[in-house]
Formats: C-alpha cells, structure tokens, sequence
C-alpha cells in the first residue's frame, strides 16, 4: 500500500513538472510572437513612412509611382507573410493551448487518481490496523488459552508424577512386604519362638519381676541383658519423671538374682541363679552371668550398632518379655519415637503393648528379628494409684548398649554373631582358665579393676 502511494505522488509531481515546462514554453513563444507582431508594425510604418515620403518625393514622376508600387507590393507580401506567420503562430497557440489543457486535464485526472489512491490507501491502512487490532486480541486470547493449557498441563503431569511416586513406594513397600514373608515362609514354624521367645527369660530380684534377653550362651558362660533397676532390687516407677540418678554401680556386693528360662525342655521353664556383673544406673541396663555350665541353644542376635540409622518412626518390632510375671509374650508394634528425653540421655518410644514386668525385656526389629532395645520402663499416670499406659514404652536404644559394653570390657557381646559366636576378642588378661573362655568376675572387680578378657 505504502510503495503504490509514493508511485503516485511521483507520477503526480512528474506530471506537474511537465505542465510548467509546457507552459514556460507557451509563455516564452507568445513573447517571441509579440516581439516579431511589434518589430513588423515598426516595419510597415517605416514602409508607409517611406512610402509617403516617396510620394511626396516621387508624386510627380511615374518611377516614384512604379517604386512605391513596388514597395507596395512588397509591404502586401511582408503583410502576408507577418499574417501567415501570425496564422502559424496562432496555430502553434492554438495547439500549445490544447496540449497544454490536455496536460493539465491529465494532471487534475492524475491528481483525482492520487486522490482516490490516497482514500484507498487511508481506507486500506484503516481497515489493516483493525485487522492488526482483531489478531493482537486474538493472539493475546490464544496465548492466555495456551498458558492455561500449560498450567493444567504442568498440574497433571505434577499429579501424575506424585501418583506414580506414590505407586512406586507402594510397589517398594510391597516388594519389601512380599520378600519379607518370602523369608517368613520358607522358615519353619518354630523360627520366630527360636529367635524371640526362648532368648527371652525371666528375672527376679526379691519382690520385683522383669525380664531379660539372653545374648550369648558358649563353653559353659551365659550373659544376660536386662535393666539395672529390675536386679537392683529398685521397684519400678513408672512415671516418666522417675529418676534413676547416679554413676555406674560402685563396690560392695554383686547384686543376684533368680533367672527363669524358657528352653522348652520343661513346661513351666528352668530356674538358675544369676548374678549380676555390670550395671549402670544412669543408663539402666544390667549384665548378667548364669550361674550354671549349660550353653542354651537360642541366642538373641543383637543388631549392628549403627542399624539405628536405619529404623524410624513406624518401623515394625516385636517386644518380648514377661509381664506380670507370665512366661515370655510376644507383642507387635511400631517404633513411635527416637527423641524422647530422660534424665539427659536419649531414648526411643514404641507403641507395642507392654506392662509392669516387661522391663529389661527384648525389643526386636521385626524385619531382621535383631535385638534393637532393652525396654526401660512402661509409662504411666498417676491418679492415686499408677495407671499404666501400654501403648507408650520407652526403651534403651542398640548403640549405647554397645558402647557400655565396650567401655566395659564386653565389647565381644556387642559384635556377637547370630549364632551367639563371638567375633575374635583382645588377648586375655593373667589368670584367665587355658580353654580362654570368659570368666564370671566379681562385682567389685567390674567396678574398678579392669575389664574381664574376651573369648578367643
């Protein structure tokens, strides 16, 4: 549109142009003309000067009259001729005339085209910016179209990518499950009594009743994990604001007690004396020596000390002990806390039901049947008398039970295999029996002596 606009007001300005030379060029022979007009009227008044100057001269001789004949003649000739040219010139003004209205009717003719091409033009701009207007709206329209799009296209892929991290944690968990009762499955029956019920046995200490989990039975030397204030004699509270305050266990007698183990050889379980050979008072465990030569078949398998790290809230477990006195029970739970702060040490939680009598008893990663806890305490209320709440036990967690047991000279417990066969100790120390199994020492010699040797 833009380059038909310039075209035409070139043609127009040319056209313009054309018109002003043609008129110069009238204008310049119409002077030319009326020079030539006046230069022959000078020449026939000279003539008629001269004629009658003839005359006058010549009135009375025929040759003046012959002369001035002559002249006359001559002065009708150049007349003819001044008319002829003047005939000629009047024919040019004429014809210059029509060419020249001629170019000036084509140039009022261009300057309508012009006109109409400028109103076409205008006509053609405006109706271009409304087309412009029209796709600008709809582009803006189609633009927001699009980023709706894009936005409920975004929301379903983001739903769809948590649907299909949903499913694969489903599916993850349930190939955790399937494989779990796949090795469930292929063991015989009598598995989990073997790996949960026949390590757990019961502890007496006067009055007081709890329990324990057998962690190691070789060459005639029983240990025993418990909970210091259940051999202690220190009756339970069950209240989470009860303080066992103090350090270790100082000199003076080793606390006894009466150890109730349920092998399966006879009903009711078979009773030994036990005698207590480390205890910590702050951290409430207790480790018992039998006092008998027979090795037990079935040992609690304790966890690796840094497979805390791997249990969390809602991790299945199994806490095993005997509450109210009865023989080991079995209870299933999850672990419901690992922040649960007493007296400044750290301590787990778990949901599993338990009761007075379940302390020192085992808590057992239900996935891998590992000793991951000794129960400490059940929590309770007090409303005149102490209401027990099953559901919130608290237990010692695996990691410092080893370090205790490191720091006591029984680290071979803690790297104890499922079998109850200890992983190669330190060399013993003098006194030690020639087989290099560990001895029973005495409670005061566990108090500040030096720690007991390491099987070998």
């Amino acid at each position: 549109m833009g380059s038909r606009t310039r075209f035409a007001r070139q043609a127009l300005g040319a056209l313009a142009g054309v018109a002003a030379v043609l008129v110069a060029e009238v204008v310049v022979l119409h002077w030319k003309l009326e020079v030539q007009a006046i230069r022959l009227e000078d020449h026939a008044r000279d003539l008629a000067a001269q004629r009658e100057a003839m005359v006058r001269v010549d009135r009375d001789g025929a040759c003046a009259a012959a002369r001035a004949e002559q002249e006359g003649r001559w002065v009708r000739t150049a007349l003819r001729e001044m008319g002829l040219a003047v005939a000629r010139n009047e024919a040019l003004r004429r014809r210059d005339a029509d060419g020249l209205t001629r170019a000036v009717e084509r140039v009022g003719r261009a300057e309508e085209g012009v006109e109409t091409l400028l109103r076409s033009s205008a006509r053609g701009e405006a109706a271009l910016g409304s087309s412009l207007r029209d796709l600008a709206r709809q582009a803006d329209a189609a633009r927001e179209d699009a980023l709706r799009e894009v936005e409920r296209l975004t929301r379903r892929i983001d739903q769809v990518a948590a649907a299909a991290n949903e499913a694969e944690g489903r599916l993850l968990a349930s190939e955790a499950t399937l494989e779990l009762a796949r090795r469930y499955l292929a063991e015989d029956d009598g598995a989990l009594e073997r790996a949960l019920i026949r390590p757990s046995v019961q502890v007496t200490s006067g009055r007081d009743v709890g329990s324990g989990t057998i962690i190691y039975s070789r060459d005639g030397h029983t240990y025993i994990l418990t909970a210091f204030h259940v051999v202690a004699g220190e009756r339970e509270t069950p209240s989470e604001a009860a303080s066992l305050a103090g350090e270790d266990v100082g000199s003076g007698g080793a606390p006894r007690c009466t150890v109730r183990v349920y092998d399966g050889e006879t009903l009711g379980g078979s009773s030994f004396e036990a005698e207590m050979v480390r205890g910590s008072r702050d951290l409430d465990v207790a480790l018992l020596i039998l006092d008998s030569d027979r090795d037990f078949p079935d040992v609690a398998r304790l966890a690796p000390r840094d497979s805390g790290d791997g249990v969390g809230v809602f991790t299945r477990v199994y806490a095993v002990g005997c509450p109210l006195g009865y023989a080991p029970l079995p209870s299933m739970g999850e672990v419901s806390s690992k922040t649960k702060e007493l007296r400044g040490r750290n301590y787990w939680m778990i949901n599993a039901p338990t009761i007075f009598g379940n302390s020192g008893g085992g808590i057992f990663l239900a996935e891998t049947r590992e000793l991951i806890g000794v129960l400490s305490r059940v929590s309770a209320y007090n409303n005149f008398i102490n209401i027990a709440v099953p559901h919130m036990g608290i237990l010692v967690p695996i990691e410092p039970i080893c370090e205790w047991l490191d720091k006591e000279g029984f680290a071979f417990l803690g790297q104890a295999g499922g079998d109850g066969a200890p992983v190669q100790g330190p060399e013993p120390a003098t006194g030690v029996p020639a087989a290099g199994v560990p001895v029973a020492p005495s409670y005061a010699t566990s108090c500040g002596q030096g720690p007991p040797p390491a099987p070998r």
